[in-house]
C-alpha cells in the first residue's frame, strides 16, 4: 500500500513541478547530445536513406529536399514557430511573446536547461517530421512546392499540436512524465 501512495506521489505533476530551476550540466549536456543526434537523423540520416531507394539521377534531388527541409524550417521556427508552440495564447495556437526569440537570452531557463538549448531541440523535431514525408513524394514533387510544404506543414501540425495537448484534449495520463513524446511532430513537453 505504501509503495503505491509513493509511486502515484512521484508520478504526480505536482512532483515534477516542484523542480527548482536550476541550471543542471547533465541535462544540458544530455540535451545537446539528444538535439545534435535528432539534426543528424535528417540531413545525412534521412537524405541518404531515400537516396538509397531511387534511382542515380534523383539522388542529389532527395539530398537537397531534405537540407532544404532543414533550412525552411529553422528560419520559419526562428521567426515564429517557438512563439506559436511555446507561449500563452488562445486554445489551438500560442501568441506571438517569443517571436524573433524575443525575451530568450543566454540565462534565460526552460526548467533545468537553457531556454535557447529547448528551442532548438524542439526545432529538430519541427524539422524532422516533414523530412520523413520525402520519401513518399521523391521523384514525384517540385523543388518549389516542396518549399511551400515543409514550412507550412511544420507550422500547422507542430505549432498546433502542442495548443490542442495543453488545451486538454488529450488525456492527461498520457503526459504526467517528463519529456514523453506523443506524436513525432508535436513538440515534446517537459513537465
Amino acid at each position: 500500500m505504501r509503495l503505491i501512495a509513493l509511486l502515484l506521489a512521484l508520478l504526480s505533476p505536482a512532483a515534477w513541478a516542484a523542480e527548482e530551476s536550476a541550471l543542471n550540466a547533465a541535462d544540458v549536456s544530455w540535451m545537446m547530445v539528444a538535439t545534435t543526434l535528432v539534426l543528424f537523423m535528417t540531413i545525412p540520416g534521412i537524405a541518404l536513406f531515400y537516396a538509397g531507394m531511387l534511382r542515380k539521377k534523383n539522388v542529389l534531388s532527395v539530398v537537397m529536399q531534405s537540407f532544404a527541409i532543414c533550412c525552411s524550417i529553422t528560419i520559419v521556427w526562428y521567426v515564429c514557430g517557438y512563439s506559436l508552440a511555446f507561449t500563452e495564447g488562445n486554445f489551438f495556437i500560442g501568441g506571438f511573446d517569443k517571436v524573433f526569440l524575443h525575451g530568450i537570452g543566454i540565462n534565460t531557463m526552460q526548467g533545468s536547461i537553457p531556454e535557447m538549448l529547448f528551442m532548438m531541440f524542439q526545432m529538430t523535431f519541427a524539422i524532422l517530421t516533414p523530412a520523413l514525408m520525402c520519401g513518399a513524394f521523391a521523384e514525384r514533387m517540385k523543388f518549389s512546392a516542396l518549399w511551400c510544404f515543409g514550412p507550412c506543414f511544420a507550422t500547422c501540425l507542430s505549432v498546433t499540436g502542442f495548443g490542442v495537448r495543453t488545451a486538454g484534449l488529450l488525456p492527461q495520463v498520457l503526459w504526467t512524465m517528463p519529456a514523453v513524446p506523443l506524436f513525432t511532430s508535436m513538440p515534446v513537453l517537459q513537465v
